[in-house]
């Protein structure tokens, strides 16, 4: 076995955009030189028996932790996994996260100097960067600057990912950028659809923008709620389709009831694997204005843009994080700022009123996903460097 890749959060399901990351890379790479280790998720005992790589889990099953929780999963992991692995014959370590795997493959490399590449998606490293506790911020940037500064390896999911190293130490020119990767879309029935549709209480011929996301303040979702009654005049049948699950979800109700927008918009909650190919052919334009927030919570790369792209729909995306990896202005969709109703408005109103500049945008951003984000290219982008990596080592 060459290649033990470490991770909180694994699949099942196929939920959040750092997980799915992880899974298309690991899922696309030769089954007999990885072993995966991460936590219990409910249901994943049927799941890896559908792998053909080893999967192997801890006994505790993840779930958003606190602070002092993850202080405990962090002991627990090191108890439990460093005896075993210490005794794995592994080349290269992929540490999916710095909080839990990136120190565990720190641990590793000291013990027994296995190198290892950590993995870097923006919102950790600028939630750190923008902590103010004197005492448990000081000891997360002194822990993330020595795992990334002594990681053979760094792979960020975009150039503004990779530019937020420089804050811990780190030349950005130490890791690549390796943009998440969609699969290509199922084939979608008309009679899906058509269920679809009714299920949502959508109408023949309305015009219909969907946001597929979790329900966090920093997605944007309450500014495109509030962008529906500027464009009520130009598209009067436009509908907003809200699809997924979160801590925001009792806010976005309420802003929907404060916008007398019940007739517009549809709250449709959380939405399997199976049905997301299905939503994505029902709506005309996707859009998560997505936002930095304060604390600096932010995007590295959001993937829903690429899935809505392969489904050749034009998307539109908020000017944070690292959205112009995930969005060419102007040729796949636009970029707004997340902050402003009106500019959200413009852009989608743009794409619904013109049928031309939609199928322009939606055919490029296609185009782009099939011939240059696939699975299979992010996994040889990873095996160049993982080789390149350790041939390094060879020569020393």
């Amino acid at each position: 076995m060459k290649y033990l890749f470490l991770t909180t959060q694994y699949p099942p399901p196929l939920e959040g955009g750092s997980n799915v990351y992880l899974y298309n890379l690991v899922a696309h790479l030769p089954p007999e030189d990885v072993l995966v280790v991460t936590n219990a998720r409910p249901s994943s005992d049927a799941f890896d028996r559908t792998q053909a790589y080893r999967i192997r889990r801890s006994g505790t099953e993840w779930r958003v932790f606190g602070k002092f929780e993850k202080v405990i999963l962090l002991a627990k992991w090191i108890l439990r996994f460093m005896p075993r692995l210490l005794k794995e014959q592994v080349e290269l370590v992929h540490a999916a996260d710095l909080a839990h795997s990136g120190v565990l493959a720190w641990l590793l490399k000291k013990f027994r100097g296995a190198p290892y590449i950590v993995f870097i998606y923006a919102e950790e490293l600028n939630c750190c960067l923008h902590d103010r506790r004197r005492f448990s911020g000081s000891i997360l940037r002194r822990m993330y600057r020595r795992v990334l500064q002594d990681a053979d390896g760094v792979i960020g999911v975009s150039d503004y990912t990779l530019s937020l190293l420089a804050a811990f130490g780190v030349e950005p020119s130490k890791g690549i950028k390796i943009v998440p990767m969609v699969m290509p879309p199922r084939p979608v029935q008309v009679q899906e659809i058509a269920a679809m549709k009714a299920g949502l209480g959508l109408a023949a011929g309305q015009r219909i923008i969907l946001s597929l996301a979790r329900l966090s303040e920093r997605k944007g979702i309450d500014n495109l709620i509030r962008a529906v009654p500027l464009m009520l005049a130009s598209v009067p049948d436009v509908r907003l389709v809200i699809a997924g699950r979160g801590t925001d979800e009792a806010r976005l109700r309420a802003l929907v009831v404060e916008f007398k927008m019940e007739a517009a918009v549809v709250l449709a909650g959380f939405v399997p694997d199976t049905d997301k190919a299905v939503l994505y052919e029902v709506c005309d334009v996707f859009a998560m204005p997505h936002r930095e927030l304060p604390d600096g919570d932010t995007e590295g790369c959001p993937t829903v843009f690429l899935e809505a792209g392969a489904h050749g729909k034009p998307v539109v995306g908020g000017r944070a994080g690292g959205v112009r990896d995930a969005i060419v202005d102007g040729e796949t969709g636009f970029i707004v700022d997340g902050e402003s109703p009106e500019q959200i408005a413009k852009a989608l109103v743009a794409i619904l009123t013109d049928q031309g500049l939609a199928a322009r945008l939606g055919a490029r951003a296609r185009q782009r996903v099939l011939e240059d984000l696939s699975p299979e290219k992010g996994a040889k982008a990873l095996l160049s460097y993982s080789w390149t990596l350790l041939g390094r080592k060879a020569m020393v």
